[in-house]
C-alpha cells in the first residue's frame, strides 16, 4: 500500500527536482491498490485524482503540472470571462487552468464519453462546486450514433466491435447553441470528424480554435492533413503549427520548469510530404492554432 508520507516525500522531491519523477512515481505507487483517490491543490483549485490508474496521474500528483508545451500555449489564449468548449475534457486537468483564468463570469462545456475518465470529471467538478461547468457525456463527430471507445486515460473513439466500452455520439453543432470564444479539440485521431460536426459552431462563432493533432493517428478514422487544412481554411486567416521543443540543453529545460519559458516552437508544414504527416514520420502530434484576424489584438502566445 501506498504511504502517505512516502508520496509527500516523493512530492518533495519531485518539485524541487524535477527530472527522473517517472522513475520515481513507479517506485511510490507501484503497490497501491485499486481505486486510489488522491487529492491535491493545481491551478489554486482542488484536484483528485485515481494514481492507480496511470503514470500520468501519477506524475500529476507529484508534479502538479503535466503536457507543459501545451499548458503554454493554451493557457496564452485565454481571457477573463470567455465561453470554453473542451472536447476530450479527459478527467478536468484542463477546466481547473481554465477556471483559474476564465473566472466565475466565464463559462466551460466539457465533452468527455470515456466512463473512466468521466467519473474523475465529476468529482473535480463537484469538489470545487463550479456552477459555470456544463459536462456532456458523449463523443462528438460527424453524426449521431454510437461509437465504441478504448480503455484507458487517453481513450480515443473506434469501431464498436473494437471498443471496451460504448458511447453516445452527436455532432458538436447540436450541442452547442451559446456562444463559443475557445475550443480546444483533442480527440487522438478524431480530429476530422469533430470538425466536420463543428461547421455551423465555427463559422457562426469564429471561436479561436486550439486543435491537437495526432499525425500518426488520423488516417486510421478515415481522415487526412489535406482534409483538416482545407477545412480550417475555409474559415481562418491566421494558421499557425507548433510542436514540443527537441534536444534541449539542461539550462533551457531549468528554465521551462521554474521560469516559465516557452517549451513549444513553430513549424512550418508548407511543402513537406504529405505521406510524411500523415504516418507520423515528422512532428508526430502537433498543435495546430486557429485565430480569426479580428481577434487577433485580443491573443497572444509566447515562443
Amino acid at each position: 500500500m501506498c504511504s502517505n508520507i512516502l508520496i509527500q516525500l516523493a512530492r518533495a522531491f519531485c518539485g524541487l527536482i524535477r527530472f527522473g519523477e517517472l522513475r520515481v512515481a513507479s517506485f511510490v505507487f507501484k503497490n497501491c491498490h485499486k481505486p486510489w483517490l488522491i487529492r491535491r491543490y493545481l491551478f489554486g483549485s482542488k484536484f483528485v485524482g485515481d494514481v492507480s490508474r496511470s503514470s500520468f496521474h501519477q506524475l500529476l500528483f507529484l508534479q502538479g503540472e503535466r503536457s507543459i508545451p501545451e499548458r503554454h500555449l493554451v493557457r496564452g489564449l485565454l481571457r477573463p470571462g470567455m465561453r470554453v468548449v473542451d472536447v476530450g475534457a479527459n478527467i478536468g486537468y484542463y477546466v481547473s487552468m481554465y477556471q483559474q483564468v476564465i473566472g466565475s463570469t466565464g463559462r466551460i462545456t466539457c465533452i468527455e464519453p470515456s466512463p473512466e475518465n468521466l467519473a474523475e470529471l465529476h468529482l473535480n467538478v463537484s469538489e470545487n462546486a463550479w456552477r459555470n461547468v456544463i459536462i456532456h457525456e458523449c463523443a462528438v463527430g460527424r453524426y449521431a450514433g454510437i461509437v465504441g471507445l478504448r480503455s484507458g486515460v487517453n481513450s480515443g473513439v473506434v469501431s464498436i466491435d473494437e471498443g471496451v466500452f460504448q458511447a453516445s455520439m452527436c455532432r458538436l453543432d447540436e450541442l452547442i447553441v451559446e456562444q463559443c470564444d475557445f475550443l480546444k479539440i483533442d480527440v487522438d485521431g478524431y480530429e476530422w470528424h469533430v470538425l466536420e460536426g463543428a461547421k455551423n459552431v465555427i463559422e457562426r462563432d469564429r471561436p479561436v480554435l486550439f486543435l491537437e493533432y495526432h499525425s500518426e493517428l488520423v488516417g486510421r478514422h478515415g481522415g487526412s492533413i489535406e482534409e483538416v487544412m482545407g477545412f480550417l481554411r475555409c474559415y481562418y486567416s491566421d494558421i499557425t503549427y507548433f510542436d514540443s521543443m527537441v534536444d534541449q540543453s539542461l539550462l533551457c529545460k531549468v528554465s521551462q520548469r521554474y521560469l516559465g519559458q516557452s517549451a513549444v516552437r513553430r513549424i512550418n508544414i508548407d511543402g513537406i510530404l504529405e505521406a510524411d504527416l500523415h504516418v507520423g514520420r515528422l512532428f508526430g502530434t502537433f498543435w495546430i492554432l486557429c485565430r480569426p484576424v479580428a481577434g487577433l489584438e485580443n491573443t497572444t502566445v509566447q515562443t
